[in-house]
């Protein structure tokens, strides 16, 4: 039985491991990509279809008010880079 604990708990911990790897990612990911979509809808051209599923994607990230500015801030960084 105390085997079986431990392998919950090593799993249960790189589960962990996982998704917070993959949230920073998604986090780190919403800037650039946003700052391009961004240029592409204020170009002539006007926005591409894939913008739709851009912003189905990174919708949740501006639904939490507390981290609008922040993300925000940070798509304008990139925005300058770009």
């Amino acid at each position: 039985m105390k085997i079986r604990n431990e392998l919950i708990r090593k799993t249960a911990l790189r589960l962990g491991y996982i998704l917070s790897i993959l949230l920073v990612l998604y986090l780190l990911s919403a800037g650039p990509i946003i700052a391009i979509c961004r240029q592409f809808a204020a170009s002539p051209v006007g926005p591409s279809p894939v913008m739709v599923y851009v912003e189905l994607f990174y919708t949740p990230l501006f639904s939490v008010p507390v981290l609008v500015p922040v993300v925000e801030f940070y798509i304008g960084l990139w925005q300058k880079i770009i």
